[in-house]
């Protein structure tokens, strides 16, 4: 065996073809294209780090104002998702990213003749005014005093009969028909048929063509007959179809699942389900035969992906379609209307999803314990072998990964890593990479926030390990995110209560500081599908939907300090009944994630009784749960991680 010094990044490629191999040998039922498509689509974007590819965002920006002269427009709409208003998106449809630099999963840019703007909220406002310098594309920071919205700055920055475009594919009819309301006045005209990236974006990548594969009922708890049922049982009354765009919501009805965008097991579809007739519009040739046999016994038929406007129209025709404006593309909005009557409602099956059955449930806490113990190992590792120096932000990641991928019915991450020593965890939404990785040494904190696929359920857990010796503030901030958690944890609340009237409980007691973080306290999660779900989570602003049973929410308060730490200790909790009381039915939430906080980081000083027996409980059902999936040396270290605060 000969050995070769490869730089850094070429050795996290490789580390991740091993693990991606070893998977693939074990799982070949399951993932004999989950993981290669997954692969290539990481190891691309590392190879292009690589090589040094530095784009030319002023060039491009320039080609899109040759597009617009050409084509008549004074301005350009250009979001982040895609025709299926996905949050993460597979790179064709990552055109935002392209045209600006900026690589955050939310954000929206607007060219004009002689100005340009991004929009994007507080997670990505430092990685913003990073990535955008040089540009020549204005930052605009939405929520902060005095910064306009998308809507208002193209009204005052556009003259009187302008013409603003936009790809009707790529944004939802809700939005449209907002910019459409607003330029009313003056005049502006929306116009929603041209895709800019097809002339813009010389090597565009093609539409995903990764095959899909069927989730087992013992994994989904329900067979597609009985979720497509329910549908129709919902619409009865009010439509005669229900029009589906958004991808989590078709893989769960019809338990497949898929491997079009990285981290998300979804794949590139429409569906629409009748009162007789259920019509899957796919690429054909995405789908094996045993999956096109299993759907045909189940009703589904399948047509092309690119016939779906004209096949659509012809199956709905004067018929009632239930579709949610928020979620369904502006230019397939425009072609139901035009041959049924529209019924503006949630997708039902968006609410059902997020209600998790018993087997998903049962799911989710085998899929955590697993989690956990991968990521104790790792933990265990970084406190091991931190005095080398050796280990990096990135290493310290490639090495979770290898951990996880070491679980069985492990598929992938379910994000990238955000792994962060000192300021770098000050940075929300932090990614690493080349550029920015540097060396776990010394003391400081270190922020590492990620998770896992399973069969069996999504996991996304953040801990906080202390380096070396931890400082009075860093200690003090630590137990008052650890605190305002724990509070969150151990709420019991009545029937109807809506996630804005919880997120006080893990905010508390760092306002009782003045201190604050500027993201909402939790996110739905989804089973085996995408780590962000609705519709419920946790957080400020109103949201009209209730906490239910079965379903699962992020708890996950922060503390932030620019250059110098970032603090998040994120569990994933599960809604259950508690009792009924004076015939009021009452919930509680059971903490799925099996990991142990920073014993190192807590004064117990500012702790209530209850909050430290609360934490010793917890982490004795760590040590029951995940001891077994440790060698000698690990079970050691956790026993005394967890060991009483009291």
């Amino acid at each position: 065996m000969f050995s070769v010094k490869f730089p850094k990044s070429v050795k996290s490629i490789y580390l991740k073809l091993l693990i991606s191999l070893t998977i693939f040998k074990t799982r070949l039922k399951y993932l004999s294209y989950f993981h290669m498509s997954f692969l290539v689509n990481i190891s691309i974007t590392k190879l292009n780090k690589i090589r040094g590819i530095k784009m030319d965002i002023k060039k491009r920006v320039a080609k899109i104002r040759e597009e617009m002269k050409l084509k008549g427009l004074d301005g350009y709409f250009i979001p982040s998702t895609d025709p299926h208003d996905s949050e993460y998106v597979a790179e064709r449809w990552s055109f935002r990213s392209y045209i600006s630099g900026f690589t955050g999963s939310a954000g929206t840019v607007v060219v004009l003749a002689d100005k340009a703007g991004l929009w994007t909220d507080g997670r990505y406002f430092l990685q913003a005014e990073e990535e955008l310098k040089g540009s020549g594309i204005d930052l605009f920071k939405m929520g902060e005093a005095g910064v306009p919205s998308i809507n208002d700055w193209v009204y005052e920055n556009l003259e009187e009969g302008s013409k603003f475009g936009l790809d009707g594919y790529v944004v939802s009819y809700g939005i449209v028909k907002g910019m459409v309301s607003k330029f009313l006045t003056k005049k502006i005209e929306v116009v929603a048929e041209y895709d800019l990236a097809e002339t813009v974006w010389s090597d565009r990548p093609t539409v995903p063509m990764d095959k899909v594969f069927e989730l087992d009922v013992k994994f989904s708890g329900e067979s597609r007959e009985s979720k497509i049922d329910r549908i129709r049982e919902s619409i009865k009354g009010k439509g005669d179809y229900n029009f589906i765009s958004t991808l989590d919501d078709i893989a769960w009805i019809l338990n497949l699942r898929g491997s079009d965008i990285s981290y998300n097991p979804c794949f590139i579809s429409y569906l629409l389900i009748g009162m007789e007739k259920v019509t899957l519009f796919v690429n054909p040739e995405k789908i094996p035969e045993d999956v096109k046999s299993s759907l045909k016994k189940s009703g589904v038929d399948i047509e092309s992906y690119n016939t779906t406007g004209e096949v659509v129209k012809s199956l709905v025709k004067k018929s009632k379609v239930v579709i949610d404006f928020n979620r369904i593309n502006y230019s397939i909005y425009r072609a139901l209307e035009t041959v049924s009557d529209i019924v503006n409602l949630p997708n039902p099956s968006t609410l059902m999803k997020a209600k998790k059955n018993s087997v998903e449930v049962e799911g989710m806490r085998v899929a955590h314990i697993k989690d956990g113990a991968a990521v104790v190992k790792f933990l265990h590792w970084i406190y091991k072998n931190v005095g080398s120096g050796e280990i990096s932000e990135l290493s310290a990641s490639d090495k979770l990964t290898a951990f996880r991928a070491s679980m069985e019915n492990y598929v992938q991450d379910s994000f990238p890593a955000i792994s962060g020593f000192k300021g770098n965890g000050a940075i929300i939404h932090y990614r690493v990479d080349e550029k920015s990785d540097r060396k776990i040494s010394g003391d400081g904190l270190y922020l590492i926030d990620s998770g896992g696929q399973y069969f069996e359920g999504t996991t996304d857990i953040t801990r906080v390990a202390a380096i070396g010796k931890p400082t009075n503030e860093e200690i003090r901030d630590y137990t008052l995110v650890l605190k305002g958690m724990v509070e969150l944890s151990k709420v019991k609340f009545p029937e109807g209560t809506k996630g804005y009237q919880l997120d006080i409980l893990a905010r508390k007691p760092l306002w009782d500081y003045f201190l604050n973080y500027g993201h909402g306290t939790g996110h739905g999660v989804g089973h085996f599908l995408n780590v962000h779900e609705g519709p419920q989570n946790i957080s400020p602003f109103p949201k009209a939907v209730s906490l239910e049973k079965g379903m699962i929410v992020s708890n996950e308060p922060g503390r932030y300090l620019a250059n110098s730490h970032g603090i998040r200790i994120e569990n994933l909790i599960v809604v259950k009944e508690e009792k009924t009381n004076e015939g009021i039915k009452f919930f509680s939430f059971e903490t799925l994630t099996k990991v142990p906080i920073e014993r190192d980081l807590v004064d117990t000083s500012l702790l209530s009784k209850d909050q430290i027996d609360w934490i010793d409980s917890y982490h004795k059902s760590v040590f029951d749960l995940v001891s077994p999936y440790l060698n000698e040396e690990e079970k050691i270290w956790l026993e005394e991680k967890t060991r009483p605060l009291s």
